[in-house]
């Protein structure tokens, strides 16, 4: 979570903290803030700011003669912890317990109202009710008669602008005057247009942090607000991230390539090709343990998964990391098509792949080809890992076996060196798994029945569907 949270945390949930406090003797404000994790430096300044506020307010007199208590949560700067925190907000700074849970009915409303109700036992927070709604509803009269039934002391409700803005609107007007805690979809200046004046007193944890005084985030929030002349809000500081999280894997991994190909493959050049197969598996090994060493057996996950939210497209139900991945690749085979075809490079590196003694007479520098083909090859594999994480939402040290394998599978499926048909192997490979599961699941297990046509298609064709005699 970020400052724009603390910054909500002291002026929404202060004013909410002192109704509640009304017959204590301190009004006490929730301050979440990160104190440990990347963005420490920013949260110890940004609580340093806060107690010297809260100083200086109970020095003037505090609130209505109250003095204030600062509480003070370590969020770490992280998403995840937003419903864990959201739980201990109402149970622990509040002082709630009876609670309702309106819950958005997608992948991205399930995973936040799981976090809270996981929680929220260990704060003494009594969930009474859970109700659904689509992402399409607007109308929210049943639900909102629902909860006017249950009569809770705090409500948590996950939703995007678009659907928290009538909803917190339509439980004001009917009179519930409860605290509403949202999350990051509520993150739009467009929620408050919507919901009026009824946004007053919602809190809103998030992942943006708008007044961070870090130069990367200051940077994002001007070139954004430049580009799209609006205001950035979570969605777009996550889908920037992703993308800078991929381009920097592809430079280091494709660096890495070129020296491991220096340090690995050159020296054997000259050596018979199952010399250069065996030193690649027994990289891939070694490789793999190397992970399992620095980052651990268990693998990690992002902390704020991007592309989590789902879209209907001609009836059926796909996450945006699904579609991002399928962009994303048509866009990666498709320059590496061109790049193969249609320019010198790709000529160059296709004569060194074909004759590579022609090749240098003709004044080809082959060995800079070679280390081109390293990064490039690197540089794709690192992007589609990228690409299997954001589905996955994990990256282990093993991530890599199955994919290897069936990418070769799919190469010779498609014929060596044909780009076209390597992704037209890629697409028919994908549709017999997925058929074959429903087919043969009972029989044969997903991995199985693919390599299972790949033999196949071998046995009647062994140059691959698309490669040449």
């Amino acid at each position: 979570m970020s400052h724009l949270k603390t910054a909500l945390a002291l002026v929404l949930a202060g004013s909410i903290a002192a109704t509640a406090a009304t017959a204590a003797e301190k009004v006490r404000i929730g301050f979440n803030v990160p104190l440990t994790g990347f963005a420490a430096a920013d949260g110890t300044s940004a609580l340093t700011g806060a107690k010297l506020a809260v100083e200086q307010a109970n020095t003037e007199g505090g609130v209505n003669g109250k003095q204030i208590e600062l509480v003070i949560y370590d969020d770490q700067a992280s998403p995840k912890e937003s419903a864990p925190i959201a739980a201990k907000l109402v149970g622990e700074t509040l002082g709630k317990k009876k609670t309702v849970v309106i819950t958005l009915k997608n992948d991205f409303g399930k995973s936040l109202a799981a976090g809270f109700k996981e929680a929220a036992g260990k704060f003494g927070v009594d969930v009474v009710n859970e109700y659904e709604y689509s992402i399409k509803d607007r109308q929210f009269g049943p639900i909102v008669s629902k909860v006017k039934a249950d009569n809770p002391e705090a409500i948590y409700a996950s939703g995007y602008f678009f659907t928290a803005g009538p909803l917190v609107s339509q439980l004001r007007a009917a009179g519930i005057t409860v605290p509403i805690i949202g999350q990051e979809g509520y993150d739009s200046e467009k929620f408050i247009e919507i919901a009026g004046k009824s946004a007053e007193g919602v809190i809103i944890t998030t992942s943006l942090d708008r007044d961070s005084t870090v130069a990367e985030t200051k940077n994002f929030i001007m070139a954004y607000e430049k580009l799209a002349k609006a205001k950035p809000d979570m969605v777009a500081a996550s889908g920037h991230t992703a993308v800078k999280v991929a381009v920097a894997a592809m430079v280091f991994v494709g660096a890495l390539g070129v020296g491991v190909y220096r340090l690995c493959y050159q020296p054997i050049l000259d050596k018979p090709p199952y010399v250069a197969l065996i030193a690649s598996i027994g990289l891939f090994v070694a490789m793999g343990e190397i992970f399992r060493l620095v980052f651990g057996p268990y693998g990690i996950s992002y902390t704020a998964p991007p592309l989590l939210d789902s879209v209907t497209v001609g009836g059926m139900n796909l996450k945006q990391a699904e579609l991002g991945v399928m962009a994303g690749t048509v866009v990666l085979i498709g320059g590496l098509a061109l790049l193969a075809g249609r320019t010198r490079i790709g000529a160059a590196w296709r004569a060194t792949v074909t004759d590579p003694a022609m090749a240098q007479s003709f004044g080809i520098d082959i060995v800079k080809v070679r280390y081109l083909n390293f990064f490039i090859g690197s540089a794709l594999a690192a992007a589609a890992g990228v690409m299997v994480a954001l589905l996955n939402n994990l990256v282990e040290p093993t991530m890599g076996a199955v994919a290897s394998y069936k990418g070769l599978a799919i190469i010779v499926l498609g014929g060596l060196g044909d780009v076209r048909g390597t992704l037209i192997a890629a697409l028919v490979l994908g549709v017999i798994e997925s058929f074959g599961t429903i087919y043969l699941g009972a029989i044969l297990d997903r991995d199985a029945i693919a390599f299972a046509f790949l033999i196949v298609v071998l046995l009647l064709r062994p140059r691959g569907l698309f490669g040449r005699a």
